[in-house]
């Protein structure tokens, strides 16, 4: 059909494009009309889809006042609408909108407005930060809307574990979701562009026979360096057919080149599918403005260490973890990583914390990130090579036994009837009444540790003791361990060191064998470098999170 003013006619002569979306229009009109779903009877069917039969040979002009004509775009395609005359439109739409609108049964109809559920919405249940079809809009205005729309903590939120801060103490229930803090996100914060790509990412998976259900997303989660797309899956569909059609899917969406970083998950909600995305448009977040306070809610020594999915500050502490092995490739963002923490740390140096850093390498990469008064005064500076590494370590457990004579002693001084006394309690409390703490957490920092390995096997045995016994005793004495290594092998991670190191850092690894040396399980392969990692801190499951730049 052509549009010539106010008329509308039949083309003498049609394009191939225009004959082909005649043809798909003509195909739904017999298809609504024998399908059962149509209540009339058969004379009038008959009827009927003899006037269809004489319109698909143009024996017969329509007359389309009033009349809206749907077409099937592209499957690729957006929304295309044309208005012929004040009351004739042609719109252009997907497949199953077009069967919804012409009565085909077993179609959703698909949500014309998108609101996000009122109230908070606890992650463990489902990470949605944009949800279609929902009861309630969002107030503008309430206390929910302003603690979103905060940019940086306060020293409150801080020691809190409400609001938008995300807290190392609350347990990630699955790899890349938001620990269990309530809060969503207001659909205006993902771009249009990235719903648009949901929303095709969508299509192509229905083009390659995978059984989802609908055409919009479950929820759209915009972060740093990934888009999560929720999408929705038939009743009784499995996850496996969308694996195995990545590749073909992410070709369709203008991705095919970084088909191998694209993931699919399942979600806590029902028949709902995560799908992975690498953003467009990666962004390394910056570190957040925030006051420093030794000692919150959630342990001593608080600090930022990534973003999660949804773009959320990842809050841990030094105390939470309380030995930490990181592990990624070179040119994975590790060192960047390290200089992160270390940059955050450095404010509570010399009053609250004392530090002891060591290079297995020997390269300066940590020079004058914690000022002078922040090492212990044995070793004033950052330890460069395998032996000064080695003599650092040495010292460490010497200062672990005087730490525990400190201890014994001051008990032997206090009441005969009170409790023991215990050195994190201690901290804590002079910290809390504003007095200089007797003893301060020490941060026993050894880089490229794999280089000590390999220099002999008696530095190796040396190295593999004394972490095994700083790991085992220094918590509770306040000495806190984190070894960094580029080299994650079954030569490197040895059982003392797997086994006595808690929390874990994981960058981009080379290989599945090597994700599954330090996490026990495959999937460090598949990120992307820089900053993208995996944090895990005892038993507790994966999260996924993008490094901040220093």
């Amino acid at each position: 059909m052509s549009n010539s003013g106010e008329q509308v006619f039949f083309a003498e002569e049609p394009t191939l494009d225009q004959d082909l979306r005649f043809a798909s229009l003509i195909e739904q009109f017999m298809a609504a009309v024998l399908s059962k779903s149509l209540d009339m009877t058969d004379a009038k069917r008959a009827a009927v889809f003899e006037v269809v039969n004489r319109l698909s040979s143009r024996k017969i002009k329509p007359s389309l006042d009033g009349l809206v004509v749907l077409t099937q775009a592209g499957v690729s395609e957006g929304r295309q609408e044309q208005r012929i005359s004040e009351k004739i439109r042609i719109v252009a739409v997907g497949r199953q909108e077009v069967e919804r609108a012409l009565g085909i049964p077993g179609v959703v109809r698909a949500p014309t407005e998108r609101t996000i559920e009122s109230g908070i919405e606890e992650y463990p249940k489902s990470s949605v930060s944009i949800s279609y079809g929902s009861s309630a809009r969002t107030k503008t205005g309430n206390a929910l809307s302003s603690r979103l729309e905060s940019s940086y903590p306060t020293s409150t939120q801080l020691s809190s574990d409400e609001g938008s801060i995300v807290s190392a103490g609350d347990s990630a229930t699955m790899v890349h979701a938001v620990p269990e803090l309530g809060r969503t996100r207001p659909a205006t914060n993902v771009p249009e562009e990235y719903l648009q790509l949901a929303r095709h990412l969508i299509a192509a998976a229905s083009l390659q026979k995978v059984d989802v259900d609908g055409i919009d997303p479950e929820f759209v989660l915009d972060g740093p360096s990934l888009i999560t797309v929720g999408v929705k899956l038939r009743e009784g569909s499995s996850i496996q057919p969308f694996r195995a059609r990545l590749p073909d899917i992410a070709r369709d969406i203008g991705m095919g080149d970084k088909a191998e970083f694209i993931q699919v998950e399942n979600d806590s909600q029902p028949r709902t599918v995560r799908v992975i995305l690498p953003r467009p448009n990666k962004v390394i977040p910056s570190i957040p403005t925030y006051e420093s306070i030794p000692v919150s809610e959630n342990g001593y020594l608080p600090l930022y260490i990534g973003q999660t999915v949804d773009g959320k500050d990842y809050i841990t502490t030094v105390e939470s973890w309380p030995h930490m092995l990181v592990a990624g490739s070179t040119g994975s963002g590790k060192t960047t990583l390290l200089k992160t923490v270390l940059v955050q740390l450095a404010r509570y140096a010399g009053e609250y914390a004392d530090f002891l850093i060591a290079d297995g390498k020997g390269e300066t990469d940590y020079m004058n990130l914690v000022p002078e008064y922040g090492y212990v005064p044995s070793f004033p500076e950052v330890q460069l090579g395998p032996e000064s590494a080695l003599r650092a370590l040495e010292w460490a457990v010497e200062e672990m036994e005087r730490r525990r004579q400190f201890i014994v002693d001051l008990y032997k001084k206090s009441s005969s009837g009170s409790a023991g006394v215990n050195a994190i309690s201690l901290f804590k409390d002079m910290v809390t009444d504003k007095k200089k703490p007797p003893l301060k957490p020490l941060i026993v920092i050894v880089d490229e540790f794999a280089d000590i390995i390999i220099s002999s096997k008696k530095n190796a045995e040396l190295f593999e003791n004394l972490v095994q016994r700083i790991s085992q005793v220094g918590r509770s004495r306040m000495i806190h361990l984190l070894l960094a290594t580029q080299r994650p092998d079954k030569e490197t991670i040895r059982g003392a060191i797997k086994a006595n190191l808690n929390a874990r850092v994981v960058l981009q690894l080379p290989t599945q064998a090597d994700s599954m040396t330090v996490l026990g399980q495959s999937g460090a392969e598949k990120l992307m470098r820089p900053g993208d990692f995996l944090f895990q801190r005892g038993s507790s499951s994966l999260v996924r999170l993008q490094g901040y730049k220093v």
